[in-house]
């Protein structure tokens, strides 16, 4: 098993998705959607080369980063060795390859 580790852009993503639920939809939808988020995040402790590489990233030739879904929302992560790093959520409706590649290039 993986240890999963959110960085602080993963976390700040969350509270972001979460802040807007809450303020559009209530307290109560705002704890299902994080739930979800935190629950298929945390999932990549088993299996965590079950995502796929993103396709906005392959052409830059990002091939160690990899994403699973919790739909609308897209979940991008590295491994190395035993450690699982989320590196972004992020909603899958928007421009991805431009949030991703700026990121990358911190």
């Amino acid at each position: 098993m993986a240890e999963v580790i959110l960085t602080p852009e993963a976390i700040e993503d969350i509270l972001e998705i979460y802040a807007y639920i809450l303020e559009r939809d209530g307290e109560e939808r705002a704890e299902v959607i994080l739930n979800r988020l935190e629950k298929t995040a945390y999932s990549l402790d088993t299996l965590s080369m079950r995502g796929k590489l993103p396709e906005e990233l392959v052409p830059f030739g990002y091939r160690k980063i990899r994403e699973i879904q919790e739909t609308p929302w897209r979940i991008f992560y590295r491994t190395e060795k035993h450690e699982v790093f989320v590196l972004a959520v992020l909603d899958g409706r928007r421009a991805i390859a431009e949030l991703l590649l700026e990121r990358l290039a911190r």
